[in-house]
């Protein structure tokens, strides 16, 4: 049984009232938007993605094609089923088909003995590889050269070394802020790095929630406000968790007790 086959449709409309009850118990974890919402959009993108594997099995050329525009469906996927509080396995598994997806379009886009995906794929995997303490076959890859260098800030440069060289640390003095609605960052040397070069544990926990209060709540709430004008036709709501800022949290050893009530970590992948 392939991992889609899991969630094929039931025949009955009760069926798959109930089949989704089972599968997500209780109300979703972020509640901006109704269970129906999230469900109906992970029921499309599920749907979308395993008829994209039906139709790739036996063809390499649409295979290589895949790998990218299945991408941000499958990053969707993984925070929808955290938001509808599927379980953790469940998630795990899905963060582990993106892992494999971006390998596969790493080998795709490779010249010669290097190959370069954006910032934020790598950023994603490597926030996912963090969380979920997957094999070390499986994050091997992130070790290549996938991104720029000049494109690497902090953040993902203090993830990468926590992974594979068993240090959270980084030499870099800068993180990329999110400034805009459409993946627009702009250098910045404050917020998320006061945390990053806190001396002792106490005062970067401290930093760290101050970022998430001043910062990363005022970027959300301009989201939000987008959204709402815009949103319904361009946009899928798949929760306010940042499983990127989660992941740093966890490299950082973040006091979860200082997080216990953000709408951002989630303190139980920690």
């Amino acid at each position: 049984m392939t991992f889609f086959d899991r969630f094929k449709k039931k025949d009955s409309g009760s069926e798959q009232k109930a089949f989704e009850d089972a599968r997500f118990p209780g109300e979703p974890r972020d509640g901006f938007k109704s269970k129906e919402y999230y469900l109906a959009h992970l029921k499309r993108i599920e749907d979308w993605l395993a008829e994209v594997e039906e139709k790739v099995q036996d063809d390499p050329d649409a295979r290589e094609r895949s790998y990218i525009i299945t991408e941000g469906h499958r990053d969707q996927r993984v925070r929808l089923l955290y938001v509808l509080r599927a379980d953790e396995q469940e998630v795990r598994d899905a963060a582990l088909s993106y892992l494999r997806n971006l390998q596969g379009l790493a080998h795709a886009q490779s010249v010669g003995e290097r190959s370069e995906l954006t910032g934020n794929l790598v950023y994603r995997a490597l926030a996912f590889a963090t969380l979920f303490d997957f094999e070390p076959d499986d994050i091997s890859f992130l070790q290549d050269e996938l991104v720029n260098e000049k494109y690497v800030d902090a953040s993902m440069d203090l993830l990468r070394n926590a992974l594979f060289k068993g240090r959270a640390s980084t030499d870099k003095d800068f993180y990329f802020k999110d400034t805009g609605y459409f993946g627009d960052v702009t250098t910045a040397t404050d917020g998320l790095m006061l945390a990053i070069r806190a001396e002792g544990q106490e005062e970067r926990s401290a930093e760290f929630a101050k970022f998430l209060k001043n910062v990363k709540e005022k970027h959300y709430r301009r989201l939000l406000k987008h959204y709402e004008e815009v949103g319904e036709q361009r946009y899928v709501y798949t929760g306010s968790y940042d499983f990127r800022f989660t992941a740093v949290a966890k490299a950082l050893g973040i006091d979860k007790d200082a997080l216990a009530d953000s709408k951002f970590i989630a303190v139980d992948l920690m």
